[in-house]
């Protein structure tokens, strides 16, 4: 690791996430050199590169663990949501796939959820 991708690497987990963008000019290089140095950090498992960003992989933001294979687990989500009859309770755990699941049982509006947190999965 070359010291730029340290700084870009350091920057990540101090925020959590960046946008490509952002750290191009932090660093003063183009967005095809940040992009070529993410690549590089996520094949080293330092980091998880998301759409125009990188997010940390210490990172407990929900929003940013969402983007990282959305569609499977919109897909998963949706899947498991058919299995759930109408005025059924379900209890869901933490989690973004789960959390996908929990908005998407919520849009429907005919089943109970239940979580094992004072704060919404959604």
């Amino acid at each position: 690791m070359n010291s730029r991708q340290s700084e870009i690497l350091n920057l990540v987990n101090d925020r959590t996430r960046v946008q490509v963008s952002e750290l191009s000019e932090l660093t003063g290089v183009s967005g095809v050199t940040i992009r070529q140095d993410l690549n590089f950090l996520e094949q080293n498992g330092y980091l998880k590169r998301v759409h125009g960003a990188a997010v940390s992989l210490q990172s407990d933001d929900i929003e940013s663990r969402l983007e990282v294979h959305f569609d499977i687990k919109q897909q998963l989500a949706n899947k498991a949501a058919d299995l759930v009859a109408s005025n059924e309770t379900v209890l869901i755990e933490g989690g973004s796939a789960n959390a996908l699941l929990a908005r998407t049982l919520a849009e429907r509006g005919d089943v109970t959820i239940i979580t094992p947190s004072a704060t919404s999965l959604i």
